[in-house]
């Protein structure tokens, strides 16, 4: 770090207790083995330290909370590339201090300058915006932000965290404030993520916007869900269980569950109940809502039947001797997507309601978040020219070009994904070699796979290639999410 980005040691004594939240998800970072540059996300985190030292947020804390919470949301989200997250505990700094973007590019590369320049807004008393209006000027800096985006989509992603994290903490803005943030994010942001395929984000601004509108109405609900599931649990992981049990080879079925976003909750209450008093204490048993937690059923081969029609058949042994019961098959005209639906199902030991959400596997991270899946892994020392490839050959003499460095398990990704998810060993030209062996001109290459091995973060250190780098994010679980 450059000594002109030290804080004096006093300064920084007021840091301490922030320094050690970024070294616990610095310390996430290094395990998940998924980020090959965790310095440059050092270096930004005390770069955004030097810069907003002196700002605090009208909540009070520390202004540095709030980039290093859209930082933890990213990374959490799935979003590994070293570019994007430096981006994001930057992404206030031209806004607000007087680190420049030219100061980003030298610092950081153009990347980051491109990401953070997506995600600064305009004021009015910017030129050529003098004299204009703060909705002239909103307006401006999404046209700014959409304008860039074709080209760095990723920065759609930091904004729509940082509305996120904003949301959640605006107990000290006014109310005229709070109202424009959520009519802006229901009218741009949300409208924005669906379009991108960010359903999930979509939901989850949704959720705080009901969360910055009505606060004790969303921790009522929260509450009283959280109350639920610990009576509930043990009937419903039984439940789930069983459903795991005749799954078998078919689907996967998340082995946790969780509860639907509150303004969710409220939504079907309203429906079903107009007049019902959010805020009463035993809401659910007053109105007799039988509150739901959601499963996530991930197909492993959909047929061209639809995606309930395989569920059903996977359970007709379960509905058959009643131990589930179906109560409701929507139309599922809600889904943002043909390529995911969802049933609702009782237990008839318990009568515990579940929502299954029904997904094709393949279909299920881009869901949760499409744009993860586009991140720019930087390559490790000796990373691949793209311009320049080489011709290979499979243990069936088909040629293949290749971009020159790429290693075995490169060549095993690119050629079926299935194949480097089951990587085991490979023989080039006979010989058997190394994970890490770099292709050259002309070999031979065997690729030798188990179905017992699934694929491991350890292998982003091998993967040279970003189509194989991308494949692999895809068949990764959550699991740099603790899921």
């Amino acid at each position: 770090m450059d000594p002109y980005y030290k804080l004096s040691d006093k300064d920084n004594s007021g840091f301490a207790i922030i320094d050690h939240e970024f070294e616990l998800l610095i310390n996430r970072i290094y395990q998940s083995n998924m980020v090959l540059n965790v310095d440059k996300i050092r270096r930004a985190y005390e770069i955004a330290k030097y810069y907003h030292r002196d700002t605090k947020r009208k909540s009070g804390e520390l202004y540095l909370y709030h980039p290093l919470a859209v930082l933890e949301k990213l990374f959490n989200d799935r979003f590994v590339d070293p570019d994007v997250l430096a981006a994001a505990m930057l992404h206030d700094t031209v806004e607000d201090t007087t680190y420049t973007l030219d100061d980003i590019q030298r610092d950081f590369g153009h990347d980051v300058r491109e990401y953070v320049h997506a995600v600064t807004k305009f004021e009015a008393s910017d030129a050529p915006l003098a004299g204009s209006t703060k909705k002239i000027s909103q307006e401006q800096t999404d046209e700014h932000m959409l304008e860039l985006g074709q080209n760095y989509r990723l920065a759609l992603y930091i904004k729509l965290a940082d509305r996120w994290h904003n949301l959640h903490t605006c107990q000290k803005m006014s109310t005229e404030s709070i109202k424009r943030n959520v009519s802006h994010t229901k009218r741009v942001l949300i409208p924005l993520a669906r379009k991108i395929g960010c359903n999930v984000m979509a939901d989850e601004l949704l959720d705080a916007c009901f969360y910055a509108q009505h606060q004790t109405e969303y921790e009522n609900i929260k509450s009283q869900q959280l109350d639920y599931v610990k009576y509930s649990r043990k009937g419903l992981e039984k439940t789930i269980s069983l459903i795991k049990g005749v799954a078998d080879n078919k689907a996967e079925v998340d082995s946790h569950f969780t509860v639907p976003y509150p303004f969710k909750v409220r939504k079907d209450i309203r429906e079903k109940f107009p007049n019902a008093n959010i805020l009463r204490p035993d809401l659910f048993s007053f109105f007799e809502y039988r509150p739901y937690v959601l499963l996530f059923v991930k197909i492993y081969k959909p047929s061209e039947k639809s995606l309930h029609t395989q569920f059903l058949e996977i359970c007709k042994d379960l509905i058959a001797n009643n131990t589930i019961t179906i109560i409701n098959e929507p139309d599922n005209s809600d889904v943002q997507s043909a390529n995911i639906a969802y049933i609702d199902i009782v237990d008839s030991a318990y009568y515990n309601r579940i929502r299954v959400i029904i997904i094709a596997k393949d279909d299920f991270y881009r869901y949760r978040n499409p744009l993860s899946a586009q991140c720019n892994i930087p390559r490790s020392p000796g990373a691949l020219n793209p311009e320049k490839s080489i011709t290979v050959y499979s243990k069936d003499g088909h040629p293949i070009d290749i971009e020159r460095g790429a290693t075995v398990l490169d060549f095993a990704f690119i050629i079926n994904s299935e194949i480097g998810a089951h990587y085991k060993s490979a023989e080039v030209n006979g010989k058997p070699v190394d994970i890490d062996y770099v292709l050259q001109p002309n070999d031979t290459v065997l690729i030798n796979k188990c179905d017992t091995i699934t694929a491991r973060l350890e292998w982003f250190r091998v993967l040279e290639t970003k189509t194989a780098t991308n494949r692999l994010i895809l068949l990764l679980d959550c699991k740099i999410m603790g899921n």
